[in-house]
């Protein structure tokens, strides 16, 4: 799987969510903020999640770009990892 992992921490209430978009802009298929589960709590590698699939849900090449959905929340970084 091709993943996207945050270190990220969210204050109670809080949430961090991600959107994938191609290079149309369009978003990409189940990976759009409502299809995000919701990340919260402190972690330092977390993998982001749409219905419980980790992985991005594109061709491998194919240039990608994220949104980013935060309430009461900072994201430190953001890295693909795949495995």
């Amino acid at each position: 799987a091709r993943a996207v992992h945050l270190n990220f921490r969210t204050s109670m209430g809080g949430y961090v969510k991600v959107e994938i978009v191609g290079p149309d802009r369009k978003v990409l298929p189940n990976r759009s903020f409502d299809a995000c589960d919701c990340l919260v709590g402190d972690h330092l590698d977390h993998p982001v999640a749409w219905r419980g699939q980790i992985d991005i849900g594109h061709r491998e090449g194919n240039a990608v770009a994220l949104r980013f959905r935060l309430r009461c929340a900072q994201v430190y970084s953001v890295e693909f990892k795949q495995g």
